[in-house]
């Protein structure tokens, strides 16, 4: 019985001597990626320039969907950071329960050398190795330790090694446990943010369609916007491009590809409001997309505009051949920049709601130098997308 419990104390005292040997701690944190870091950056850069214009009701949507998609891309960090802390802690686990079968069948031979020292009557050397009195008593140790075979050496230290790093995985788990509890109660918040964005801008808009003073300022602030982005185009006319490896696109006219494909919920020209009996013109077409749908480039030009524009939210411009621009606007993400070169087909932006008083939609203007044309006469013929 004596020997049993000697030997139990050896064990656990060498366990205790290696921990206190091995005691560091690795801190570890999971990065969001940089690409996602860098467009919640730019969200909260254009959510500051909305706030400059508190009064505009354009603005005031603008805001709100910059919020939505800012709340948008922090659930996408949460769920990239959920994810490697989830793969961590499974690797983990899967290295603490190999450690410790390797432990265990190092603690197996250990005990058979601590009961072969016992019985040849040398764990007095053993105990001053573990307990050394005094510096006499330690050299006299480690001479006892040098009578050991290589074998054991190498094994002990192996044992040591394990024992440290088993304990430092165990600390590293423990604190990848707290990180992955945190994020999980971050994406809830950030769900919820984003719930409370998403049913704010559905207020406004529903406010603007029902009362007819803030439909009417709305509408105001667009015909502002419109003229605006007419002197835009008017100046890039005059910079003189011509693109004479590109095609001609006047040559399509009529059986050019859709940018996305959406009903038309607002058609070209003359419209008169039901309800508030008033008349706006459009200058272009507004498609029902939903939001994160790839808008393509109808044809081949240059890019000429990618930015925020008031009254269309963010939006890309393409000049083509003939000084003819395609303009597609209230976009959530922009895959493009300026001088680029596409061609018909090629994704160009990812659909949204920026700037747009009917939620998600694609904004799509076609003109001829500076003059609008409806672009139901450019585009091919889809029954299935067309509703006047």
């Amino acid at each position: 019985m004596t020997q049993q419990r000697n030997k139990g104390i050896v064990i656990a005292t060498i366990s205790l001597l290696l921990l206190m040997i091995m005691g560091g701690v690795f801190f570890y944190s999971q990065e969001p990626t940089e690409k996602v870091k860098e467009e919640m950056e730019r969200l909260k850069k254009e959510i500051q320039m909305c706030e400059q214009y508190e009064e505009s009701l354009i603005f005031t949507i603008d805001k709100l969907a910059l919020q939505k998609r800012l709340k948008e891309k922090e659930v996408e960090m949460y769920n990239i950071q959920i994810s490697q802390l989830e793969k961590n802690i499974g690797e983990m686990n899967d290295t603490i329960k190999k450690l410790g079968e390797e432990i265990a069948s190092s603690e197996e031979y250990i005990n058979r050398r601590v009961v072969m020292a016992y019985k040849m009557g040398i764990m007095g050397y053993y105990k001053m190795l573990l307990y050394p009195e005094d510096s006499a008593m330690l050299v006299k140790s480690y001479q006892f330790i040098s009578i050991l075979s290589k074998k054991d050496m190498k094994l002990m230290e192996e044992y040591k090694e394990k024992k440290g790093q088993l304990e430092q995985e165990r600390t590293h788990l423990v604190q990848e446990q707290k990180v992955l509890a945190k994020a999980r109660q971050g994406i809830e918040y950030a769900r919820y943010d984003l719930a409370k964005r998403t049913k704010e801008k559905k207020l406004l808009l529903d406010r603007i369609a029902e009362q007819k003073d803030m439909y009417l300022k709305a509408v105001n602030e667009l015909q502002i916007s419109a003229k605006k982005l007419e002197n835009f185009i008017g100046g890039l006319q005059e910079k003189k491009e011509y693109f004479e490896s590109l095609p001609e696109i006047r040559v399509f006219k009529g059986i050019l590809p859709w940018p996305a494909r959406g009903k038309v919920i607002k058609p070209f020209g003359k419209q008169r409001h039901a309800k508030f009996n008033t008349y706006i013109y459009n200058k272009g077409i507004e498609l029902q997309v939903r939001e994160g749908q790839e808008v393509k480039a109808v044809f081949d030009g240059k890019i000429v505009y990618t930015d925020w524009f008031q009254g269309y939210g963010k939006m890309v411009i393409i000049e083509h051949k003939g000084h003819v621009f395609t303009i597609y606007a209230h976009n959530s993400v922009i895959k493009v920049k300026s001088g680029d070169i596409v061609h018909g087909g090629e994704t160009i932006a990812i659909s949204g709601s920026t700037g747009s008083l009917e939620g998600d939609s694609l904004y799509f203007e076609i003109r001829d130098g500076i003059e609008p044309e409806d672009p139901l006469k450019w585009l091919t013929k889809l029954r299935d997308v067309v509703q006047k």
